[in-house]
């Protein structure tokens, strides 16, 4: 039983990854998958950062400290392009999304009802039962360029937008099973996440406009996540592939986020420096998608596209404490339309686990 198990699981996986190439994303899925080495309970507080700017016609994206600016907006970021208001894009323009998470995550073993292997005794599994909220910050700059034609002299404005406040909920169930085949231990992780809408979704602007909702602190809507990661460990040496699908529904606005994917791999490798401290370098690669978002039905220009990471992570491990820092530096961006590129993100975590 366990066998036809974790050939689904697999199956699970595989069909996961195949997905990312029908959908299309600038960080798609908005959830940061972290496993300890040994699928541990563990408590997470994780700071991101994602920096956007330049565009594909224009100038390329740099990975910068932008200032927090808790500026109002003097002028709604959308300038139309008329005969008196003319919008050109910048290089100074960025947007920014700060985020601090703060994940729960508990592991227990089922027995299962059933025997099996040449020993004969009872096989478990282990479920992992996941909750995680936290706290954002946004911010979309533009340096507007407005020209006022006629008498008039030539006027530039600037236009920030800035939302902060409580995150989604995302609540999270998954099935861990654990074997070895000679020196290699392996573990598959499947389930699925679900997002419970319960931060705000309708801020405005200070012009009473409503303000974007990839912007907005909450999407108003459920999203249904099904996951999948499978690790090998041979000695110190490891491989871990994730891969998550996301489908969301249709909020009170009429708007939707568009379906998106992302798959994760990364070779690890744990250096012991003493009995209680390990090292634990990581490289990889992580890439996303997203369709175009929909209001009413209809698609949104500007919306959706692919990314592709290179994963650079290092870990240090005291006891039941870890420390996780890792650093994405954008290789590809094909967004949809004049969409700010990815410029790179950053994830920070402090974590214990029991």
């Amino acid at each position: 039983m366990i066998k036809y198990i974790r050939i689904a699981v697999l199956t699970i996986l595989c069909v996961l990854s195949l997905c990312s190439q029908s959908v299309m994303a600038c960080d798609a899925c908005s959830f940061y998958e972290y496993n300890t080495l040994q699928n541990r309970s563990y408590f997470a507080a994780f700071y991101r950062l994602r920096q956007f700017n330049g565009y594909a016609n224009g100038s390329n994206p740099v990975w910068r400290w932008t200032p927090a600016d808790y500026r109002n907006a003097r002028i709604s970021h959308e300038v139309a392009n008329t005969a008196n208001t003319i919008w050109t894009p910048s290089p100074k323009d960025y947007m920014r999304l700060e985020s601090i998470d703060l994940r729960f995550n508990h592991a227990f073993d089922v027995n299962l009802p059933w025997t099996g292997g040449a020993d004969g005794q009872k096989k478990s599994l282990t479920l992992n039962v996941t909750a995680q909220t936290g706290f954002s910050r946004n911010a979309y700059y533009l340096a507007d360029i407005i020209k006022y034609t006629g008498l008039a002299p030539n006027v530039y404005h600037d236009s920030l937008v800035q939302t902060t406040g409580l995150q989604d909920l995302r609540l999270g169930l998954s099935v861990v099973h654990t074997w070895f085949a000679g020196d290699f231990k392996q573990t598959l992780n499947a389930g699925i996440l679900m997002r419970v809408p319960i931060a705000n979704f309708n801020a405005n602007e200070p012009n009473g406009r409503l303000i974007h909702p990839e912007l907005q602190a909450g999407t108003g809507a459920f999203d249904f996540m099904p996951r999948a990661t499978y690790q090998i460990i041979y000695s110190d040496l490891g491989l871990e592939v994730s891969a998550l699908y996301r489908m969301a529904t249709t909020n009170r606005n009429a708007y939707r986020f568009g379906k998106s994917s992302n798959l994760q791999a990364d070779v690890f490798y744990a250096i012991p420096v003493t009995e209680v401290i390990k090292v634990v370098p990581r490289l990889g690669y992580y890439y996303e998608q997203e369709d175009q978002h929909r209001l009413d039905g209809e698609a949104v220009a500007g919306t959706g596209g692919r990314a592709g990471f290179a994963n650079l992570q290092l870990d240090l491990m005291y006891r039941s404490w870890a420390l996780t820092t890792q650093f994405q530096q954008p290789v590809q961006n094909k967004l949809n339309g004049n969409q700010l590129l990815n410029a790179g993100r950053l994830n920070v975590g402090m974590v214990y686990s029991w």
